[in-house]
């Protein structure tokens, strides 16, 4: 009766989780880059989730839609937080990915629903974060502009420390307020989930989580790019290492997002993601 109980009540808790509805909208086409040497802009598409939101699978298959539909121009975080990502201890395989930087991202994006997609931190209609059926003439808006600078981003883990090396090359003069930001991602984790796409409230003890936040590098919202402008045409080389902790990581499965933002916590002007290589 315990469990019954709780599953019910689950539905109750202070954030709502919301009803995924289909279709979003037109398909966006691939969009095709290979005419051009021209650096394209990245959109960066949080996913503010829970094990226990049963409707957030839903809204985590049209963002890897939308990402498959543009190859190399968008890149997906899921950020476990509120009170769906709180473990019941009670159902097999349970995992906790809450962090203390995915509160703070939720707490200044103002996350009070779930699931909520924050599209390259930019407001949309007054809004940081979307209901999923917004996000992809959000997405559209942002792929549409143009890019301000490139990213190349590369992460080596030694022992248990990452050695991150990243290149910023401006297209345009840089601003005094650009911040750089490094996260660390943990992909393909196997643990349970609430999942609404076959029956209401199906617990899935093997689902696959991906794009998982798990800390950051330097600082929740990054450091100053530098202390001048650099010039449009010119490049900057920039090192930072993160010693990992959590021996539960699975080291093969990390990954370092990169982005560049408007200020500590504004919107991306640029990102980029890559694979942590093992030594």
């Amino acid at each position: 009766m315990k469990k019954i109980f709780l599953l019910i009540i689950s539905v109750f808790v202070a954030s709502s989780c919301d009803q995924i509805d289909r279709p979003y909208g037109e398909v966006v086409g691939p969009i095709d880059t290979t005419v051009s040497e021209t650096i394209l802009k990245t959109v960066v598409m949080e996913e503010f989730t829970g094990y226990r939101c049963a409707n957030c699978p839903t809204a985590a298959d049209d963002m890897k839609r939308l990402r498959q539909l543009n190859p190399g121009r968008v890149e997906l975080v899921t950020i476990h937080t509120g009170g769906f990502a709180i473990p019941y201890g009670i159902y097999e395989n349970e995992k906790d990915f809450r962090n203390s930087t995915a509160d703070e991202i939720s707490k200044l994006y103002e996350v009070n629903a779930y699931p909520r997609i924050a599209v390259s931190r930019r407001q949309f209609d007054g809004q940081f974060a979307l209901p999923a059926g917004k996000m992809e003439d959000a997405m559209k808006d942002v792929l549409a502009e143009e890019a301000a600078l490139g990213i190349t981003t590369e992460a080596t883990l030694v022992g248990n420390t990452i050695d991150i090396s990243t290149e910023l090359k401006y297209i345009i003069d840089s601003s005094p307020s650009d911040h750089v930001v490094h996260y660390v991602l943990e992909d393909s984790v196997v643990a349970a989930q609430l999942d609404d796409r076959k029956k209401p409230n199906t617990l899935v003890v093997d689902y696959i989580h991906t794009n998982n936040l798990r800390d950051n590098v330097n600082g929740n919202f990054g450091v100053p790019v530098s202390e001048s402008v650099i010039a449009a045409g010119d490049s900057i080389t920039l090192t930072d290492t993160y010693n990992i902790a959590n021996e539960e990581w699975d080291k093969e499965q990390l990954l370092i997002l990169t982005m560049v933002t408007e200020g500590s916590g504004g919107a991306v002007r640029q990102a980029y993601k890559t694979k942590v290589k093992v030594e």
